[in-house]
């Protein structure tokens, strides 16, 4: 005789403690509990079809794989493990923000648990690795990518080096000609407390059948918050309603985004608060 499935034997162990443990003087007729398990999933069908599903910008129903392409830092002395002739070599130590990279794939390959969730250095791509969809991730200073990829979008946002500005690319917003540059803000004591992140979806323009994500910000913590506002398990639905709230294709957008640091910690990006949405596109 076949066993039982082990769910089936924990539904069994769970109702036969409930009788002997806590009800022990009490009969219960099979009539009734089936009027009770009854009413307990019809209340529950109720309540998850009166609550509307949350978008999922990270689900993908075509299963093909995703490629991540960072940058890598600049090339570090042969006393660092980055380095390949290290004898304690760490290839992953050469990528730049690698905090952001590590927090998106955790969460893709969460979302989409048969899909091939890749990585690569922007100076190890192939051409075949931007055939699909492609996540770029940091800004124009290491990763050549970002530059060229974003350059073939009629997004309106730049990010440009300033020589004046010293402390990271700077945000430029082409149809904003009152105040087109964003600029990050330090307290008396010279400690970053403000600054910016991007987030762009949108049509891959070397390949037309898959989407195009882009992550940047100023410096590594702009990168990551942009990254968790969509990862972070406390914000990620709000914002994700956002987005369907905002824009009629959610394939096809752009947020540029305020960033506050709180002790020197970058706080995950609320877009229904006031302030943190700074522009969006279309």
């Amino acid at each position: 005789m076949p066993l039982a499935p082990p769910s089936l034997l924990l539904l069994a162990q769970c109702l036969s403690d409930l009788r002997e443990k806590c009800w022990p003087d009490v009969r219960i007729t099979q009539a009734a509990l089936a009027n009770a398990l009854g009413q307990a999933l019809r209340d529950g069908a109720k309540k998850t079809l009166a609550e509307p599903a949350v978008p999922r910008s990270w689900v993908f129903a075509d299963q093909g794989p995703l490629t991540l392409v960072c940058a890598q830092l600049p090339k570090l002395g042969k006393g660092s493990p980055a380095h390949p002739a290290d004898p304690n070599y760490t290839e992953l130590l050469s990528y730049a923000d690698l905090n952001a990279m590590v927090e998106l794939h955790r969460h893709v390959r969460a979302e989409n648990p048969s899909m091939g969730v890749f990585f690569k250095l922007s100076s190890g791509v192939v051409p075949d690795d931007l055939s699909g969809r492609v996540v770029l991730i940091g800004g124009i200073a290491w990763n050549e990518m970002t530059g060229r990829l974003f350059a073939m979008t009629d997004i309106p946002i730049r990010q440009i080096e300033d020589p004046e500005i010293t402390t990271g690319e700077i945000f430029v917003l082409d149809r904003n000609k009152s105040n087109p540059y964003l600029l990050s803000k330090w307290d008396k004591i010279g400690n970053l407390i403000q600054h910016f992140g991007l987030l762009v979806r949108t049509q891959n323009p070397l390949s037309s059948n898959h989407s195009l994500t882009i992550w940047h910000g100023v410096r590594s913590r702009g990168v990551l918050s942009a990254v968790r506002a969509l990862t972070n398990a406390w914000l990620r639905d709000s914002n994700e309603r956002y987005i369907a709230k905002h824009f009629a294709d959610p394939t096809d957008f752009a947020i540029l985004m305020r960033v506050s640091i709180i002790a020197g910690q970058a706080m995950t990006p609320d877009f229904n608060a006031a302030d943190c949405v700074l522009y969006q596109w279309p």
